[in-house]
């Protein structure tokens, strides 16, 4: 370690993807930036899985009542944060089969559907 706290250590011969030390910049960044991160993360999975509930259409989730596109993308964006959060669903529920199945952003959610996926 170098005197200024800095570490001296280097990576040579590795593929450029596996020398990036992740790990290493999560633990060295401020407070700010890791949170930031972590909250553009949760909202880019919370997004990701809204186009899915999308995608399958107005049925995948019991009690969705908006008309419009933009309405059923805002319930099932509330639906996704949600189940990412485990906060619980809500007045929101998948109808079951595939819509069970995707709507696990979390490993705590997708032990709870496993008895409803198949």
């Amino acid at each position: 370690m170098n005197r200024d706290g800095t570490f001296n250590t280097g990576r040579h011969g590795l593929p450029r993807l596996r020398s990036v030390p992740v790990y290493e910049h999560l633990a060295t960044i401020g407070w700010g930036k890791f949170y930031l991160l972590a909250l553009v993360g949760y909202f880019a999975i919370d997004v990701i899985f809204a186009f899915i509930y999308l995608a399958l259409g107005p049925s995948s989730l019991i009690g969705a009542t908006a008309s419009s596109t933009m309405g059923r993308f805002a319930e099932a964006f509330f639906f996704s944060v949600h189940t990412s959060t485990t906060v619980g669903y809500g007045s929101l529920r998948t109808a079951g089969g595939t819509g069970s199945c995707s709507g696990s952003p979390t490993p705590a959610a997708a032990i709870s559907q496993t008895h409803r996926c198949g």
